[in-house]
C-alpha cells in the first residue's frame, strides 16, 4: 500500500509572518507548478465585509467562471492519467484548491509535465499579492477556516439583493430605434417609472422605509444621511420623483391660485413680488369682469327683445348668442377647466357650478341651432352668463381679500401667530422615581400662542377649498335629480324629446343657486376686512375649517393673573437676608412672568442674572439650582415638607383673613426656610370676557405656567362661579419664551395676544354662517326644481316668461344671500370682530 502524502505548503524564501501572505495549495502540487487557480489571501474581518459586495455574483455565474477558468490557464495532463471520479452535486462538491485540516487525499500526487502539450503556452506565474501583517499573526486553522467560509459563501450564497445588481444598459435593439417618436417617449416614461419602482422597492427593503416616511425625510432636510443608505444615484431619482410629485399636488390646488408663481410663500423671501404677480392677476381680472358684463348687456335685447320682433332669424340669433356664451366661457376657462375637474372627480368646488352650466348651455345651444332653430325653446345663454358674471365678481373680492392679508403676512417685525402644540404623553422621572406622568388626549387639538418673524404656507391655506366638497356636492345632487324629474314630466306633457330636453335644461337652471358660490366666499372676505382693522387676518379656506373645529388654546400666566400685591411675613435684616433676597429674586424672574413684580423688588447687584438650572417643576412647587451654587426650593408647605424642610405652622386666625385670591409661598435655600409670602393675584377682565366668547365657539382656555401658586384649587376658588373653565398646565421642564423664525400658521396679528383669538371665533361664525345658508339654498333648490316643472307643463307660458322668471328666482335668492351674510357677521358673537 502506497503512503498518501500530506498536502503542501509553499515554505520557499522563507518570507517572515508580517512580509508574505499564507498561501494554500492543492494537495500533491509540486512547488515549482504554477497555480491554476488564483490563491487564496486570508485578510481580516474588517476588510471582508467592504470587498463582499464587490465579489457577490449569481450562484450559476460564479460557477461557470470558475468551471471555465481551469481550462484556460491548466496545463495538458499526462494521457496515462487516471479517470475522473463521478461529478458531484453542487451541495457536495468541495471547493478546490483547499484541502481540509486533518483529512487525507484519495488521489495521486501528479508530477508536472517536462514539456508543455503542442499549442498550448504555460500560463505566465501570477505575482502573489502584498503581505496581510494582521493576517499572518493568526493561527494556521484560523486561516483554513476563514478561507473555507469565504469560498463556501461566494459558493453557495443566496440571491443578491437588489441594490448590489448593477443596471442593465446597452445599445438599444434595431427594433426600438425605428419606432416612432411617441413611441420612445412613452418607452423612456415607462423605462423611467420602473427605475424609480425599483428604487423605492430598493430603499423598502433595505432600510423599512415608506413613502411617507421618504417624503418626510426630504422635508426635514436629511438628504445626506438618506444617500448614506441608498447611493448617491438613488437618491437623485427619489428627490425628483418627490419633487415631481409636490409639483403635480401643487398645481392641482393652486391651478386657480392668484398671486402664484409656481413657488411658495415661506417668509424669507421679499412680498414685493408676489404683490406684484397679485397686482398683474387684478388688471387680468378687471379685463376680465368688464367683457363678462358687456356680453351680459348684450344678450339681454338679444335673448328678451329681439325674439318677439322676428328682426332677426332664430338660427343666426341662437348663432349669435352661442357665440357670445362661448367667449364669456373662454374668458373664465381657467376656472371652469378647474371646476369641471373637481365635478368629475367627485370633489365639487365652488368653480364647479359655473362649470357645470356653461358646459350645459353649449350642449344645448349647439342642439338647438343645429336640430330645430324655428321651435321655440328655452334659451340658457342669458342665466348662464349672469352666473359667469357672479363668479368673476366673487373672485374679485376674493383677491382683495388676499391681497390685504398678504400684507399684515409680510409685514416687518414680529408677528403673533396660533401655533400647533403635540399632545404630550411622557413620564417624568428624579432619579428613579416618576414625580409626574403627562398624558393629554391624542385626538385633542392644542394651539399655543408665541412671536414669529415670518409665516409661511399661505397659499396652500388661501387655496384649498376641501371644504366645500360637502355643500357644493349636496347642491349638485339634488339638482341632478330634479333636473331628471324636470325632464320626465316635460317630456310625458309634450310627448316631444327636444321640449323634454328643453324643461330638463330649465330645471338645473333653477335648481342650482347661483348664489352658492358667494355665499361660500363672501364671509371669509368680509371677515378679513373687518379683522384688518385690527392688524389680525385668517389666512385663507383651510384655517376656516381648522379653527372651527373643537380646540384648546394655550395663552401664557401673565396674560390671565399678574401678581398684584406681595406681603413678607418673615422680617429679618444683615446681609445673609439680602443674599436671600436676591436669589429669591432671580428664581422668581426665570419661572415666571405672574412673579415678575416680586424678583424686580429684589435688590440686583449685577446687570444680568446668573443662570438658573431648574432640577424639576411640580404642581405645587419648583426645585432649581442658582448660579450652580445655591439649592433653591419655592413652594408652599406641603411641597417643602416632602423635601425634608421643616416649616412652621401657620395660626388660624392668619389663615382666616387670608382671601381667596391670596396664595402663601414659602422659600428655603439650602434646605433651610428662609423667606416666605403672601401673594395677591389680579384676574384680567378682558381675559374672562374673552374666554366667554371662546367657550360658545367650541374653543376652550389653558394656561400655562410655571408658578406654585396657580392651580385648579386656587383658579377655582379667586374665579366666580359662572366662569368658564381654564385649564392649567404645568410643563414638565423649563422652556424659555422664544420667538420662532418661521411658523406656519392660518392666524396671524399684528397687536397684542388676545388680537389673536378674534380670527378663531370669526372662523367659528363663517361656519355657522355657510351650515345654515347652504340648508336654505338646499331648501331654495326645491322650490326652484317645483316651480320649474309647474312651468314647464304649462303649455301656455312662454319662453320669454320663464327666462324672467329663472332671473328673478335667482336674483332673490342672491340678494337674500348677501343680506344675510352682512347680518350674522354684525350680530352674535360676530361683535368681538368689530
Amino acid at each position: 500500500m502506497q503512503k498518501k502524502e500530506k498536502p503542501t505548503v509553499d515554505t520557499s524564501a522563507a518570507p517572515t509572518r508580517e512580509q508574505e501572505p499564507i498561501v494554500i495549495r492543492p494537495s500533491g502540487s509540486p512547488i515549482s507548478e504554477p497555480i491554476a487557480a488564483e490563491p487564496i489571501v486570508i485578510k481580516p474581518r474588517q476588510e471582508k465585509r467592504a470587498v463582499e459586495t464587490q465579489k457577490i455574483q449569481h450562484p450559476t455565474e460564479s460557477r461557470q467562471t470558475r468551471a471555465e477558468e481551469p481550462k484556460a490557464e491548466a496545463p495538458a495532463p499526462k494521457p496515462s492519467a487516471p479517470k475522473k471520479p463521478p461529478q458531484k452535486s453542487a451541495a457536495q462538491k468541495r471547493p478546490a484548491g483547499v484541502t481540509l485540516p486533518g483529512s487525507r487525499s484519495s488521489a495521486r500526487p501528479q508530477a508536472a509535465p517536462k514539456h508543455p502539450a503542442p499549442g498550448r503556452r504555460t500560463p505566465p506565474k501570477k505575482p502573489l499579492p502584498q503581505p496581510d501583517p494582521v493576517a499572518a499573526e493568526l493561527p494556521n486553522n484560523e486561516h483554513l477556516d476563514e478561507a473555507l467560509e469565504e469560498l463556501i459563501h461566494e459558493e453557495f450564497s443566496a440571491e443578491p439583493l437588489a441594490a448590489e445588481e448593477p443596471l442593465q444598459g446597452g445599445a438599444a435593439p434595431l427594433s426600438e430605434q425605428k419606432q416612432s417618436i411617441f413611441a420612445k417617449r412613452r418607452a423612456h416614461r415607462e423605462n423611467a417609472s420602473q427605475q424609480n419602482a425599483n428604487a423605492m422597492r430598493l430603499i423598502q427593503k433595505k432600510t423599512g422605509l415608506s413613502e411617507d416616511d421618504i417624503a418626510m425625510i426630504f422635508e426635514l432636510g436629511y438628504e445626506n444621511e438618506l444617500s448614506r443608505l441608498v447611493g448617491a444615484e438613488t437618491l437623485k431619482r427619489l428627490k425628483y420623483e418627490h419633487l415631481r410629485r409636490n409639483h403635480r399636488a401643487e398645481s392641482h390646488h393652486l391651478r386657480t391660485a392668484f398671486g402664484y408663481r409656481n413657488k411658495e410663500y415661506t417668509g424669507a423671501e421679499s412680498g414685493e413680488q408676489v404683490l406684484a404677480a397679485y397686482v398683474h392677476d387684478k388688471k387680468r381680472l378687471l379685463l376680465r369682469l368688464f367683457f363678462t358684463s358687456l356680453i351680459v348687456l348684450l344678450l339681454i335685447p338679444m335673448e328678451l327683445i329681439l325674439p318677439t320682433g322676428g328682426l332677426i332669424a332664430p338660427r343666426l340669433l341662437s348663432a349669435l348668442c352661442l357665440a357670445l356664451t362661448a367667449i364669456a366661457s373662454a374668458l373664465s376657462l381657467r376656472q371652469l377647466n378647474a371646476g369641471l375637474r373637481d365635478f368629475l372627480h367627485f370633489a365639487p368646488s365652488p368653480y364647479s357650478v359655473s362649470a357645470v352650466l356653461s358646459v350645459v348651455a353649449l350642449i344645448y345651444g349647439s342642439v338647438c341651432v343645429i336640430v330645430a332653430p324655428q321651435t321655440p325653446t328655452v334659451s340658457v345663454f342669458l342665466p348662464v352668463t349672469v352666473s359667469l358674471l357672479i363668479t368673476a365678481a366673487c373672485d374679485a373680492l376674493r383677491l382683495a381679500s388676499e391681497m390685504r392679508v398678504f400684507r399684515i403676512l409680510s409685514a416687518e417685525g414680529e408677528k403673533t401667530v396660533l401655533d400647533t402644540v403635540e399632545p404630550r404623553k411622557k413620564k417624568l422621572r428624579y432619579g428613579d422615581k416618576i414625580v409626574k406622568i403627562i398624558n393629554d388626549d391624542v385626538n385633542e387639538n392644542l394651539y399655543a400662542i408665541r412671536q414669529s418673524n415670518q409665516v409661511s404656507g399661505f397659499f396652500r391655506r388661501c387655496n384649498d377649498d376641501s371644504s366645500a366638497v360637502y355643500p357644493f356636492g349636496i347642491l349638485l345632487l339634488i339638482s341632478f335629480f330634479l333636473t331628471l324629474a324636470g325632464g320626465l314630466v316635460g317630456g310625458i306633457c309634450t310627448g316631444s324629446l327636444l321640449s323634454a330636453l328643453s324643461a330638463a335644461v330649465s330645471a338645473l337652471l333653477f335648481s342650482l343657486p347661483f348664489s352658492s358660490i358667494l355665499l361660500y366666499r363672501y364671509p371669509l372676505c368680509l371677515a378679513n376686512r373687518r379683522l384688518s382693522h385690527r392688524n389680525c387676518a385668517l389666512v385663507g379656506e383651510e384655517s376656516v375649517t381648522e379653527y372651527s373645529q373643537r380646540k384648546t388654546v394655550i395663552f401664557r400666566d401673565s396674560e390671565m393673573y399678574t401678581a398684584q400685591k406681595c406681603t413678607q411675613i418673615s422680617v429679618r435684616d444683615g446681609d445673609a437676608y439680602r443674599q436671600d433676597m436676591r436669589l429669591a429674586g432671580i428664581l422668581f424672574r426665570q419661572m415666571s412672568d405672574t412673579l415678575s413684580a416680586v424678583g424686580q423688588a429684589a435688590p440686583q447687584k449685577a446687570r444680568t442674572d446668573p443662570p438658573v438650572s431648574f432640577v424639576r417643576i411640580t404642581e405645587n412647587g419648583t426645585e432649581a439650582v442658582v448660579d450652580n451654587r445655591y439649592h433653591i426650593l419655592a413652594g408652599n408647605a406641603q411641597f417643602l415638607s416632602k423635601n425634608g424642610v421643616r416649616v412652621p405652622k401657620e395660626s388660624t386666625d392668619r389663615a382666616t383673613r387670608r382671601g381667596s385670591n391670596v396664595s402663601l409661598m414659602y422659600v428655603a435655600i439650602g434646605g433651610v426656610l428662609k423667606l416666605s409670602y403672601e401673594i395677591e393675584y389680579r384676574v384680567a377682565q378682558n381675559f374672562e370676557d374673552m374666554a366667554r366668547v371662546l367657550a360658545r365657539n367650541a374653543t376652550s382656555v389653558a394656561i400655562r405656567t410655571y408658578d406654585p401658586n396657580l392651580n385648579d384649587s386656587f383658579l377655582s376658588a379667586g374665579r366666580p362661579e359662572d366662569a368658564e373653565y381654564v385649564r392649567v398646565m404645568k410643563p414638565g421642564r423649563h422652556e424659555p419664551e422664544v420667538t420662532v423664525e418661521i411658523c406656519d400658521s392660518g392666524v396671524v396679528a399684528l397687536g397684542n395676544r388676545f388680537d389673536t383669538m378674534r380670527p378663531v371665533i370669526a372662523a367659528s361664525v363663517i361656519v355657522h354662517l355657510r351650515r345654515k345658508g347652504f340648508r336654505g339654498l338646499s331648501l331654495a333648490a326645491l322650490v326652484g326644481g317645483l316651480l320649474s316643472t309647474v312651468l314647464s307643463a304649462a303649455s301656455t307660458v312662454s319662453p320669454t316668461t320663464v327666462i324672467l322668471a329663472m332671473l328673478g328666482f335667482q336674483g332673490f335668492s342672491l340678494l337674500a344671500t348677501y343680506l344675510g351674510v352682512r347680518s350674522a357677521l354684525h350680530s352674535g358673537s360676530a361683535e368681538n370682530l368689530k
